[in-house]
């Protein structure tokens, strides 16, 4: 229903949920400026993760909160009782293709990586998503965010974000693409 983008190798990646909505954008330093947005059903991994791997080309970084559903996103790490190690735990179905960040939001804004593998410097955040969940909130109200009008307003706020430095020349090219159809 919405144009979203194939996201390339080696690129941050945040995603975050709210009210049954998955958003997955690119950081600033990548200037793509597209944005993904689709609602879902609900938000456990057998519905999140599908979209991910649909949308998202693997070799790219993904930054998460701690949800539960990401977990998928990289290998389980056990306790080796007999040596004392951490140790990977990766069954042979499972393919991890992303490097999963984790933001471990009860330390605080910005966390160290919560993926012990990933051996990831600094401090990592998910503040892009939440600001971009502001946005889309300020301009969706409350009354508009049901399952039946939400896949709407987000197609428009996607429009209007696409489009907003030439909204009248991008309704007036839609107005004739529409009225070409209708010839047909």
């Amino acid at each position: 229903m919405v144009e979203a983008i194939a996201l390339g190798t080696n690129r941050v990646v945040t995603i975050s949920q709210a009210n049954g909505v998955t958003e997955t954008r690119l950081v600033p330093q990548f200037k793509a400026g597209r944005r993904f947005l689709c609602t879902v059903p609900n938000r456990n991994a057998r519905t999140l993760i599908p979209i991910i791997r649909k949308y998202v080309v693997p070799g790219t970084t993904i930054r998460t909160d701690g949800w539960r559903a990401y977990s998928g996103l990289h290998p389980r790490e056990r306790y080796n009782a007999r040596t004392g190690a951490l140790q990977v735990a990766m069954m042979d179905s499972e393919q991890h293709i992303y490097r999963h960040q984790v933001v471990n939001h009860s330390l605080g804004f910005a966390t160290e990586d919560q993926v012990h593998q990933n051996n990831t410097r600094g401090m990592i955040n998910t503040n892009i998503i939440e600001g971009l969940w502001a946005d889309v909130k300020r301009e969706m109200q409350a009354r508009h965010r049901t399952k039946l009008e939400c896949p709407y307003r987000l197609m428009e706020y996607l429009w209007r974000y696409e489009n907003r430095n030439q909204i009248w020349r991008a309704l007036v090219r839609g107005l004739g693409e529409k009225k070409k159809e209708v010839k047909r």
